[in-house]
């Protein structure tokens, strides 16, 4: 006789009894058909990726069971283009599309690190890229893998991911996600000064909160000790150099005051430069912190220069 289960911690307990076949089962069941048994009240109003990483949390860490559930979703991610013919030569179904935006969610909150060489090799082909998701918003499948893929550990391949930072993040629907992780990961807090004109030429038109990411970077910078950065730069910015970042900040500037007054923020900044260094000026707490320009600074501001139009919006 089948035994009923009323609670999440009931089934837990109930799949640290299965083998891992069972839980491979049982995993696939649900995301594919949305089989809960032997557990009954379940909440059909939440999502398939919080239910799992609700099951991943509550079995523990490196527990046979946390292990059995994070090789399950793999295996339904390797399995997904098998069931019922979907194929993306083809055309993916709403359906279809929803299954591997769980999958996705779910690899990049549960941190299953043993999918990151797999979704690196997905990322660089872009074989998700155009593909809709329905949701009344520009991202597309590829954009869901990114975030998942930058979810996992970094220190596996920077050159690759550096490789997908720098193709992808000319892209609206991909750039809040490359520069996030070009700055927290990738590369040193620092590292994002190179793509700021990259975002900023995106503001209009992007349907993004582009200008909030931006000033989340800027109240890093603003705290973050960049003492270890304070090396003479062999060869300082020219006046030209200078005067077209300079241009820029301007521009994104106007944007920050924009935003401002539109979401009646009150942590307002201002972002200027000099040949001494770069300066961060909380408007509000009438503080401005000063970046030296040293070696790292003057490096990332000249690799950003290729990024400036002579006319940006």
């Amino acid at each position: 006789m089948t035994k009923y289960l009323q609670s999440v911690h009931e089934l837990v307990e109930e799949l640290a009894r299965y083998d891992k076949k069972e839980v491979h089962k049982w995993v696939e069941k649900y995301l594919f058909h949305g089989f809960t048994g032997p557990l009954l009240g379940f909440n059909m109003n939440q999502s398939k990726s919080t239910f799992i990483t609700q099951l991943a949390d509550q079995s523990g860490d490196n527990t046979p069971l946390k292990k059995n559930l994070e090789k399950a979703v793999a295996n339904c991610y390797n399995k997904i283009f098998d069931y019922e013919g979907l194929s993306l030569h083809k055309g993916i179904n709403k359906e279809k599309i929803e299954i591997m935006i769980e999958l996705f969610v779910i690899v990049g909150r549960v941190e299953i690190n043993d999918m990151f060489e797999r979704l690196k090799k997905d990322a660089l082909s872009e074989k998700y890229k155009g593909i809709d998701v329905g949701r009344g918003t520009r991202a597309d499948l590829h954009t869901f893998l990114l975030k998942s893929l930058f979810a996992l550990e970094k220190n596996k391949d920077i050159h690759s991911l550096t490789q997908i930072i720098d193709r992808d993040i000319h892209y609206s629907k991909y750039s809040l996600e490359c520069f996030e992780i070009s700055y927290s990961s990738v590369g040193q807090k620092i590292s994002g000064i190179k793509y700021i004109p990259i975002l900023v030429n995106q503001i209009e038109g992007a349907n993004r909160d582009v200008v909030g990411t931006l000033k989340d970077y800027i109240k890093i910078l603003e705290k973050e000790d960049l003492s270890c950065f304070n090396e003479t730069p062999e060869e300082k910015l020219t006046n030209g150099e200078i005067k077209k970042f300079s241009y820029m900040l301007n521009i994104l500037n106007k944007h920050m005051n924009k935003y401002d007054l539109e979401n009646e923020n009150m942590d307002k900044y201002k972002l200027k430069i000099s040949e001494d260094g770069l300066m961060i000026q909380n408007i509000e707490n009438q503080k401005t912190r000063f970046i030296p320009m040293k070696n790292k600074l003057t490096g990332e501001i000249r690799s950003s220069l290729k990024y400036i139009p002579n006319q940006m919006p």
